[in-house]
């Protein structure tokens, strides 16, 4: 068991390199288009085009299914996270997945996925894509009434699934 364990952290690591781990610093996108290692095909909408594109998009109305017998038949947060962002993608439009962390109320450490936006006029609006809604995101704040600990934004690279 312990080293499976060690196996599922390496790989999980290895997963998270490949993704292109970046944070936020503020409000502030920490990317840096003149690097070549980021998609630079994509582009940052304004708050209006984001408001478009939430309308269009269809991922919310994904059935939410978790806790199934078999893993592979779930479709849960991560699912719409990655769905939202790979229809954004599609439209050329910049989106990134979002893991945040936070503590239930059994003080048990509980992770949700969401995506998010670095708008040109707005900055960064944060959503939930099983909803199509603008979410705060601040360490400290409140989650589902769950503190949030900390977060982790994955923007996009080239190479990433379009």
């Amino acid at each position: 068991m312990k080293i499976l364990k060690k196996v599922l952290i390496v790989v999980g690591a290895l997963f998270l390199i490949t993704l292109g781990f970046l944070e936020i610093r503020g409000l502030k996108a920490m990317y840096d288009l003149k690097k070549t290692n980021y998609d630079c095909s994509l582009r940052d909408p304004t708050y209006r085009e984001m408001k478009d594109f939430l309308s269009r998009d269809k991922t919310d109305l994904n059935k939410f299914r978790a806790n199934t017998i078999f893993w592979y038949d779930w479709y849960n947060c991560v699912h719409f996270s990655r769905d939202f962002k790979m229809n954004a993608t599609k439209e050329g439009i910049r989106c990134a997945y979002v893991k945040i962390y936070r503590l239930n109320k059994f003080n048990k450490k509980k992770a949700h996925a969401l995506v998010v936006f670095n708008t040109t006029d707005k900055g960064v609006i944060f959503i939930e894509p099983q909803a199509d809604t603008e979410m705060k995101v601040v360490i400290g704040g409140k989650y589902w009434g769950n503190s949030i600990i900390s977060y982790r934004i994955y923007w996009p690279r080239i190479n990433d699934e379009k």
